[in-house]
């Protein structure tokens, strides 16, 4: 049997069709939607990550010159340092 089965293979032609590579690029494949909504949150996730950094930030620098506008107006009126606060 393996001998017939040898001498037949070499009369088979196996003709590579490239009908599925054609076509390949085309389909649309079921984890591409979930890959787009998991990509979108993660950008979401990243800009609030980013602006709640930027928020810390802003009200850091805000704290720490509070704090130096009280430690350097402990001998001068209060008014004209809330006007320096407000100018800039």
């Amino acid at each position: 049997m393996l001998l017939v089965l040898a001498s037949c293979q070499d009369d088979l032609e196996v003709d590579y069709s490239n009908e599925y590579d054609d076509v390949r690029p085309h389909l649309v494949y079921p984890d591409e939607p979930r890959l787009d909504k998991r990509l979108s949150s993660a950008a979401q996730q990243f800009g609030e990550s980013v602006k709640n950094a930027w928020q810390s930030m802003v009200d850091s620098f805000h704290n720490y010159f509070e704090e130096l506008r009280d430690v350097f107006s402990d001998g001068v009126n209060n008014n004209n340092a809330e006007d320096l606060a407000n100018a800039n």
